[in-house]
Formats: C-alpha cells, structure tokens, sequence
C-alpha cells in the first residue's frame, strides 16, 4: 500500500531482474493482509518468506538470519560445483575446466606455433525456450545437444558447458576454416 510502488510491485521487479544476485536475494514480504491468497500469490512470486505486521522484532530477525544462512549455503554449493571438473546433468567438462583446457591449447599452441580454434555453438533464444517448454525439458533438450556435439568431435577435442544451453570445444591442430566449417555442418 505504498503510493507509487508496492510490495508485490517490488518483488516482481526483484525477481525479473537481469543480475543473477538480485533475483535470488532473500525477500521478506511484510503485510497487513493475513489472507490465505494474499500469502499464495506472494509464494507463487517468489518470495523468500511472509510476515503478517505486528510480529515481534525478534521473530523477524531469526527468519532474516535463516534466510541469509540459507543464502550462504547456496552461494558455497554453487562455489563448489563451479570447481567440479564435469557437469552432472550433460556429463561433459564444466565452464572452469574447459576455459582451463582453452588456456593450455592456446599456450601449446603459441610455443609451437600450431593452430588451436576455440568455438562456442548454443541453442539461440535458449532463455524462451525454457519458457515455452520449461526448464526441465529444455535442459534435457540442451544435453542432447551436448551429445550430439560430443559425437562430432575428434577424441583430442574439449566440449564444455559455456553458459546454458551454449557448448564450447576447444580443438587444438584445428585451423580457422576448418573450424568455420565443422560450424556450418553442425548448424544445418
């Protein structure tokens, strides 16, 4: 009931973001509506937590301290599988790995004066495909992708996770035209 914005205005605009931080940050909604509605509409917002006025200050700072605790383990899960050497649900290299791999080919390649090429394939639009067919479908349309690249591919080739539903393959001995043309054949 604020005049120009509220609260469910400033979720929606929260959670809708671009920055990745501000769409997952703990939101606690506080309301003097206590109706089972208004608390399902909330929900279906994403919000973090709902909180009637009048609660006791106490109350909200260990739902706050709970929600950043949650926080903070979610921040450190994804630490920990951003330093995973594979992906678990397409089974090829993590972003980390590959750009790993990518550096190695490029410093071989610069001491030998050999050719590396370095190509990023993806799905385009991968963002409104998850939402017209949703994110588990997508996803299991972006791991096929993710094999049918990975059946493409010599063995001395890397295929890694870019960014989702993007791929990149670090292949070293492989000159630009080659590149550009294994590209078009996967492309058609």
């Amino acid at each position: 009931q604020m005049p120009k914005l509220d609260g469910f205005g400033l979720l929606t605009r929260v959670r809708s973001s671009r920055l990745k931080r501000l769409q997952e940050i703990p939101f606690i909604l506080v309301s003097g509506a206590e109706s089972e509605e208004e608390r399902d509409r909330a929900k279906a917002m994403g919000v973090s937590d709902f909180i009637t006025k009048g609660i006791g200050t106490a109350e909200i700072l260990t739902r706050l301290n709970h929600l950043l605790e949650l926080a903070r383990t979610r921040h450190q899960l994804e630490e920990s599988r951003k330093q995973m050497v594979q992906d678990m649900k397409s089974g090829v290299f993590t972003r980390k790995f590959i750009e790993l791999q990518a550096a190695q080919a490029l410093s071989h390649a610069a001491r030998h004066n050999s050719e590396v090429s370095v190509i990023v394939l993806g799905l385009d639009h991968f963002d409104q495909i998850v939402e017209d067919i949703g994110t588990e479908l997508a996803d299991q349309v972006a791991t096929r992708f993710a094999q049918l690249l990975a059946g493409k591919m010599r063995k001395e080739d890397n295929l890694g996770i870019y960014d989702r539903g993007q791929y990149v393959i670090v292949s070293p001995g492989v000159s630009p035209a080659r590149c550009a043309s294994f590209a078009d054949r996967v492309r058609e």
